[in-house]
């Protein structure tokens, strides 16, 4: 098989969407001359702006509008791909994947979709990239790097360094970047946790402190951690415009250290190279996190139901359970072999 043409089909959360880099990666790899095209949802799309494997993205419709969603599976059909990975595995996209019309299409094996591949199978792998990039076994492709890939482009790092610069931040000192928000209270720790948390860690370091987030709605989350924050005397380096997903990640190759929950900054915090720490909830660790990494890491609670979890509404949310005093146990041990390398990397961005 040379495919000329290759379509991948991820919608949906944008964590799910950077998991696949590996993916995209290894199908330029393999077929370096094959138009590589990408089916998202936005804001999914900037984090595959500046990829240049990538050769374009597509958008799925929004709020199931089927005269547009028509509209663009036609053009998809038209396209006449000869490869499809459809990589999300609904049933929908299953069936997306056969109307393509392409002779070879690649998902997941599942009751009711596998039909409409010509190459269904199961991948076995626990950490996100890795179970995406195994989707690719089927097509002769066998493991490979697992990094993720979010580049970014020069005006996203000179706004970064603006942003920072009106906040009156100290180039010369560490900055710690810190993200306590989610959409979903099952991976929200405690604000006053993450103060107990940061507190030693910004006195042990002499780092400035940054609060990381990208929604209005997230707002008072942040505004939670500030009192309690305040309660110990700290404060962080205040409101700055929300930045777009690149500037976000631009932030982060700016910084020292990242903390927060299991969220997309998380991933973006990986992404960028910064080592980082997120308190996990309901999910998985190992499915979150690069394994075996001493760079980027998760800390979790098992009460004992994590893995048959059928989260509902009255849940005590026990697996929340991680203690602030872990987090520095934990932030020591990513300090004592990662903090003077990034310093000089990051020293080297803020043009010291």
């Amino acid at each position: 098989m040379n495919p000329k043409k290759i379509l991948c089909i991820q919608l949906k959360q944008l964590g799910d969407v950077l998991m696949c880099t590996p993916a995209i990666r290894a199908l330029k790899a393999r077929w370096p001359e094959a138009e590589l095209h990408f089916l998202t949802c936005p804001p999914a799309d900037q984090l595959l702006k500046h990829n240049l494997a990538v050769d374009r993205v597509w958008l799925a419709p929004k709020d199931n509008n089927w005269r547009e969603g028509w509209a663009i599976f036609k053009q998809l059909r038209a396209q006449k791909f000869d490869l499809v990975v459809d990589i999300y595995g609904r049933l929908a996209t299953a069936l997306l994947s056969r109307f393509t019309g392409a002779p070879v299409r690649v998902g997941r094996r599942k009751v009711f979709q596998s039909i409409f591949y010509t190459h269904p199978h199961h991948p076995q792998a626990s950490y996100s990239a890795a179970e995406r990039l195994a989707l690719l076994e089927p097509l002769g492709i066998q493991g490979g790097d697992l990094a993720l890939d979010f580049p970014i482009g020069p005006d996203d790092r000179t706004w970064a360094l603006d942003c920072l610069d009106r906040l009156g931040w100290d180039r010369t000192r560490p900055l710690v970047t810190l993200s306590p928000v989610s959409r979903q209270l099952y991976k929200v720790w405690p604000a006053i946790n993450f103060a107990r948390a940061i507190q030693p860690i910004l006195e042990e370091t002499g780092a400035q402190l940054l609060l990381q987030w990208g929604l209005e709605e997230e707002k008072d989350c942040v505004e939670n951690l500030r009192v309690e924050l305040a309660k110990l005397g700290l404060e962080d380096l205040g409101d700055y415009p929300i930045p777009n997903l690149s500037q976000t990640v631009a932030l982060f190759e700016l910084a020292d250290f990242h903390l927060g929950n299991d969220n997309g900054p998380m991933h973006f915090a990986i992404a960028a190279g910064c080592p980082s720490l997120a308190v996990f909830g309901r999910p998985l660790v190992e499915n979150w996190m690069p394994p075996g990494s001493t760079k980027h890491r998760g800390l979790e609670f098992d009460p004992g139901c994590k893995r048959k979890c059928h989260y509902q509404q009255g849940c005590e949310l026990e697996c929340l359970g991680t203690e602030p005093a872990q987090v520095m146990e934990a932030f020591r041990e990513i300090k004592a072999q990662h903090w003077k390398a990034r310093r000089l990397e990051t020293g080297r961005r803020r043009g010291l």
